[in-house]
């Protein structure tokens, strides 16, 4: 019944099924472009920037909203996915994951105070638990639609299709 957090979750998807595809699929590209070595490397770098969103969550809702910060967060998702359509070294795909990383500590910056937000005081548990189910239903989807898309259009095409789905979410 509340209109907004349905719209929340359908946008959370959209954003969570990229970020969980392309954080899934990195091999397959560091692969392409002859740097398969460096997948720990680049995990670790896209958990560690995470982590300054998260620390100053209060602060930075506070400054800009929750609004601006999901507007921010996705611009952050589809910068990440052309970084990653165009990337040619490990440096590249560094960069994409550091962007992503950031993006996603600011979306579950976000995601907890915006759902806080708009679900009555005695539903807020189920309605966190139901966002995170959400997010965990996009990553089993984005394992599923990435393995068929890289099959069908190579490491390019996926990223041109997560790039469109995070777009679509933006708008």
């Amino acid at each position: 019944k509340n209109y907004y957090f349905v719209m929340f979750l359908i946008c959370h998807c959209f954003i969570c099924l990229p970020m969980m595809c392309s954080a899934t699929f990195v091999p397959y590209k560091l692969t392409e472009i002859g740097a398969s070595d460096s997948l720990g490397n680049v995990t670790a770098i896209r958990a560690l920037m995470e982590v300054p969103m998260l620390l100053g969550g209060s602060r930075i809702v506070r400054k800009f909203g929750i609004k601006k910060l999901f507007i921010f967060d996705m611009i952050l998702f589809l910068a990440s996915q052309l970084v990653f359509l165009f990337a040619r070294n490990a440096a590249a795909i560094t960069l994409a994951m550091m962007l992503m990383g950031t993006a996603y500590g600011a979306h579950l910056l976000g995601q907890v105070n915006y759902v806080y937000r708009i679900t009555p005081h005695e539903a807020v548990a189920s309605a966190q638990s139901l966002s995170v189910s959400f997010s965990l239903v996009a990553s089993v989807a984005a394992s599923l639609v990435g393995g068929v898309i890289i099959e069908a259009f190579g490491t390019r095409g996926m990223y041109i299709v997560l790039f469109c789905l995070e777009a679509f979410a933006l708008l």
